[in-house]
């Protein structure tokens, strides 16, 4: 469960960066915030690689 989060919380903030204004990516965020948690973007993540 633990990894889901962290794969998560990279996730919404790589959305979060490359598509600010998108209505997912804000949906995402709201999802996120709701769970208490805030986007934190991993520069090392394969997901944050795949989008730089």
């Amino acid at each position: 469960m633990v990894l889901r989060t962290v794969i998560l919380v990279v996730a919404v903030a790589v959305l979060q960066r490359k598509f600010p204004d998108s209505p997912w990516s804000h949906q995402a965020l709201d999802v996120l915030k709701s769970a208490g948690l805030e986007p934190a973007e991993d520069q090392k993540s394969w997901i944050s690689q795949a989008f730089h």
